[in-house]
């Protein structure tokens, strides 16, 4: 191991304890020791394996004589049999991590050495030495034995367990150089026990770590950490309990695809995966009880066109993400569940986003203002009268920050300087406040935060029938009034907690007047947005080289989803391209025209052209990212399509697909549409809209092949394709968005809510979300 590789770690912390009988170094004492009289200090041990060498490695977190984080680092070489080993300890300072690195401020020292001696599989003799001190405890273990692996060396478990021991060990990754994590296996008992150690620096360059531990299943290859981390200590001689304070410091996800890769998920202050590499190699006598599917030819010809489209398995890699944890995502999520922020207090943006429905609502048109039971969400919410105020399907706000180009069906909110990764951030961005092709003065940092402006001044979204005489920027001053208290919104609403919210997010003691603005509201509101990252896929596992993270018949509708329609695919990758499944461009592919549209005549949208004011933009919308699309249903502009299957069909059959859903009146038994009243008066308008797209798909095909709807041949791509298609999608969902304990942690609890008009949602049947 070089020297790069070993100051780079760090991090310990506390557990409980075990057993076995007295043996030599071995990969059966990796994990977690300390020394309860040393109270805060705490080893980790790696024993692993590179070539024909067997390295241990050793990193000791304390704290220096100013209470400051301080860490050391070795690594030795060892032989079977040996029961003392000498490191020679070094530390590092100076380097501001993660997105700033530069490996030339980094200051390695010699910190002294340390003698390790094994007295038994659970207790070891530490001998520390160097210039001004030396001393000698005894250190234990913080949980038992290495999971599956006996204190000799040997593996103990069936084999059938897919992370153990194997996954012990420290690991790291380039792209965030100077971090690292150590993991491991343990048992406690009849538990298991994985502990997770990473090791990271703040925003001023000072030393951090996270650290935590979780029990998990046999099978698990999924396992759920929170992690904590702690400050105020003084550690060695001085150190009192007392001192340390512990908070939340956010929550990984560790899987394993294979004895030497690991991923992590971190959702925090920041968010962010890892493809995390060993620093050694495999654990010294465990043997890798995960067995690697080798690849048939299917993933072989799949393998060419992952290649092929330069796909990498996660499109969040290189951005600068906020977490659910920062400050400005909890103040964001209150304001996203708030219904202070709508002009008759019945609405907030998760009427019509809420995490519980993958990020959307559930109806083929949303209900916003004018809900009949403002707190219901899914297919039971509908307006009062029946009639239908918005035009267009609620989008989902998952992975919305991995968007460059625009937001809206419509991208009505757009970057005028699209670069890859920025979220808008690098140039000027253009809004329906501002002319097309013109910056918004008043956008805010990225696209997330310029979209947040716009539905509290839509009538139909969040306005409802609230202050009729005023433009829409003193809409938005009135409601941040109203929430602060102060100016026209003095005394408007009941005595709230928003200051001390925004003063603590800030920092600041200010007025309600210089915090409470729209600005600030928006970039919260942006920024809650922005950390629900849910990119973690089976497919993206299978993408970085796992064959058993999804089924065969996933790879078939696969090779449909990627392979051109001359050789019997359907060409879907031409607008779904790249890891987040959209070129973000606007196509004319249509899909049944069915709802109000925005106001053009005879309830028709044009779509893009409303913008752009551009004839060959007409009835043509953005590109939607397909991930998590099984939980985002209805499909399309005006949710014309209820389910994968049907939306799928239309690529193969548009014409049928499109006019079976408008001669059978099929979209008129969908909610909100089952409530309106005269829905099926209305065939004549929807059937000549949609013939009307129709003849853009054909005339485009004809006009501009490259760009146009593929012609998939129907023979070619039968119907039978579409279970295998349905499987693919169907792997683009993160596991999170199935577990209420993991996206959850975006819906604010009844107890969270800073005045009386949070969205606290339930279904149809009065049950919480």
């Amino acid at each position: 191991m070089n020297r790069g590789m070993l100051w780079c770690l760090g991090a310990l912390l506390v557990l409980a304890s075990a057993s076995a009988a007295a043996q030599s170094f071995n990969g059966g004492l990796t994990g977690a020791w300390w020394d309860p009289a040393r109270g805060g200090e705490g080893q980790f041990l790696s024993f692993e394996r590179v070539g024909v060498r067997d390295v241990a490695v050793l990193a000791y977190f304390t704290y220096d004589d100013e209470g400051r984080a301080r860490w050391l680092v070795g690594d030795a070489n060892f032989t079977a049999g040996q029961k003392v080993l000498e490191f020679s300890m070094i530390t590092g300072r100076g380097p501001r991590f993660g997105v700033g690195f530069r490996s030339e401020d980094v200051i390695i020292s010699q910190v002294g050495t340390i003698r390790l001696e094994v007295l038994n599989c659970d207790r070891m003799r530490l001998r520390y030495t160097d210039d001004e001190q030396q001393f000698e405890t005894e250190i234990r273990r913080l949980v038992g034995p290495l999971e599956g692996v006996a204190c000799d060396g040997s593996q103990t478990s069936t084999g059938t367990n897919r992370m153990v021991g194997t996954a012990s060990g420290g690991w790291w990754d380039s792209a965030r150089s100077g971090e690292g994590s150590f993991i491991s296996f343990e048992r406690a008992g009849d538990r298991r026990v994985i502990s997770v150690y990473y090791f990271t620096y703040d925003d001023q360059g000072r030393a951090t770590w996270l650290v935590g531990d979780a029990d998990h299943a046999e099978r698990a290859n999924r396992i759920e950490v929170q992690l904590f981390t702690g400050s105020g200590a003084r550690f060695g001689v001085d150190f009192d309990s007392a001192d340390v304070r512990i908070r939340p410091a956010g929550r990984a996800i560790i899987e394993q695809d294979g004895c030497g890769n690991t991923r992590m998920r971190y959702n925090g202050g920041v968010t962010f995966g890892l493809d995390l590499t060993r620093l050694v190699g495999e654990l010294s006598g465990v043997p890798c009880s995960i067995p690697m599917l080798p690849p048939n030819e299917t993933d072989n010809q799949l393998r060419a066109l992952i290649a092929q489209h330069g796909l990498i398995g996660d499109p969040s890699r290189g951005r600068d993400l906020p977490g659910i944890d920062s400050p400005l995502a909890q103040l964001g999520k209150r304001l996203f569940f708030s219904k202070s922020l709508s002009g008759d207090l019945d609405t907030a943006c998760a009427s019509c986003h809420h995490p519980a429905l993958g990020g959307a609502d559930g109806l083929a048109l949303p209900v916003g203002a004018t809900a009949l039971n403002p707190d219901v969400m899914g297919p039971g919410r509908r307006t009062v009268n029946g009639h239908l105020l918005v035009g267009r399907n609620s989008q989902t706000f998952f992975n919305a920050a991995l968007y460059d180009t625009g937001l809206f069906w419509d991208s009505r909110v757009e970057s005028l300087n699209p670069q890859a990764g920025d979220n808008g951030e690098a140039g000027g961005i253009r809004t329906p406040d501002s002319a097309f092709g013109s910056p918004d003065s008043k956008a805010g940092p990225n696209l997330l935060a310029a979209q947040a402006r716009f539905p509290v001044v839509e009538p139909g979204e969040m306005l409802g029938t609230g202050f009729p005489s005023m433009n829409d920027e003193q809409v938005r001053a009135h409601l941040a009034a109203r929430i602060g208290n102060y100016g026209s919104g003095a005394g408007r609403l009941p005595p709230s907690q928003w200051l001390q919210r925004f003063r603590e997010v800030f920092g600041s003691d200010a007025s309600a007047e210089e915090l409470i603005t729209f600005d600030n509201i928006a970039l919260a509101l942006g920024e809650y947005q922005r950390s629900a990252v849910f990119v973690e896929t089976p497919w993206a596992r299978y993408v970085r080289g796992d064959n058993a993270a999804i089924s065969a018949s996933a790879k078939i509708g696969a090779l449909v989803f990627y392979r051109p329609v001359n050789q019997a695919g359907g060409n879907c990758v031409q607008c779904h391209s790249g890891d987040f499944f959209t070129d973000e461009r606007h196509h004319v592919i249509g899909f049944p025209q069915v709802g109000p549209g925005l106001g053009d005549p005879n309830g028709n949208d044009h779509g893009r052209a409303r913008q752009s004011r551009r004839d060959r933009d007409m009835q043509a919308f953005r590109t939607p990212s397909l991930l998590n699309v099984s939980l985002t249903a209805p499909y399309g502009h005006s949710g014309s399509y209820n389910t994968l299957n049907e939306a799928f069909t239309h690529y193969v059959l548009p014409r049928d697909s499109a006019l079976q859903v408008v001669d059978f009146q099929i979209w008129c038994f969908m909610a909100p549409f089952n409530t309106e009243p005269g829905c099926n008066g209305a065939t004549a308008r929807v059937r000549a809209n949609t013939m009307a797209s129709l003849a853009r798909v054909d005339a485009i095909r004809l006009s501009d092949p490259a760009n146009a709807l593929p012609v998939v041949d129907p023979v070619a791509v039968p119907q039978a394709a579409t279970t295998n298609v349905l499987a693919f999608m169907r792997a683009l969902t993160d596991p999170c968005l199935q577990s209420r304990a993991c996206f959850g942690r975006w819906i604010p609890t009844p107890e969270e809510a800073p005045d009386e008009f949070q969205l606290n949602a339930v279904n149809a049947n009065g049950n919480p979300f």
